[in-house]
């Protein structure tokens, strides 16, 4: 006796994912440049090698800076160009951080990440502190020549550099004690420390 078989036609849906391509966005990264270009301040430009890079610099700013910056990303291989983003002549780490902030609000999304100059990363050394003796009854301070420097601290925890030393006089033992005045405030600064000691060398 002949045996039949029934065939069942089975239909299967596949759904294929694709990662997505990376935006022009996250593909995107920006030397900076304080016044090492020749771009104008606020504009920006593809180089896709290095002597594309070279063909903008100023000899002003940190053009030397920008010019390592560029040799270390080049040698990694020209498959991918690099942006140099111009933000003008600054004359302090503070004024080019403020320089990238308003430009980033003015523009946003246009570069994924920035490669700044390597000052921006050190908080700068206060003016030298202003240091007063003053009569206080409930002073332990022992007579002698003080030495005071102070720095500002960041929100992660980073020290900046010193300023100058102070030098102060206490001539009545256990009845003057020396006040420091708070030096001027500093974008990315939320505090300052005080050292002081009786000798310039603590």
């Amino acid at each position: 006796m002949a045996t039949s078989q029934l065939l069942r036609i089975v239909s299967e849906n596949l759904t294929v994912q694709y990662p997505p391509e990376p935006s022009q966005l996250q593909q995107s990264g920006a030397l900076i440049s304080v016044g090492g270009s020749t771009l104008a301040s606020g504009s920006y430009q593809y180089c896709s090698n290095m002597s594309e890079v070279q063909s903008i610099l100023s000899t002003a700013g940190n053009y030397a800076e920008l010019t390592n910056m560029a040799t270390t990303f080049f040698a990694q291989g020209n498959l991918q160009g690099v942006y140099v983003l111009e933000l003008g002549v600054q004359t302090t780490p503070q004024g080019g951080i403020a320089a990238l902030q308003t430009w980033i609000t003015a523009n946003p999304k246009v570069f994924y990440a920035y490669c700044v100059p390597a000052d921006w990363d050190t908080m700068p050394a206060p003016a030298s502190p202003t240091v007063t003796v003053t009569a206080d009854s409930t002073s332990t301070l022992p007579a002698g020549t003080y030495y005071t420097q102070i720095a500002y601290l960041n929100a992660g925890g980073t020290i900046g550099q010193l300023s100058p030393v102070v030098t102060s006089d206490v001539t009545a033992a256990d009845t003057d004690s020396l006040v420091v005045t708070s030096p001027a405030t500093l974008t990315g600064a939320n505090a300052y420390l005080v050292y002081m000691g009786t000798s310039s060398s603590e």
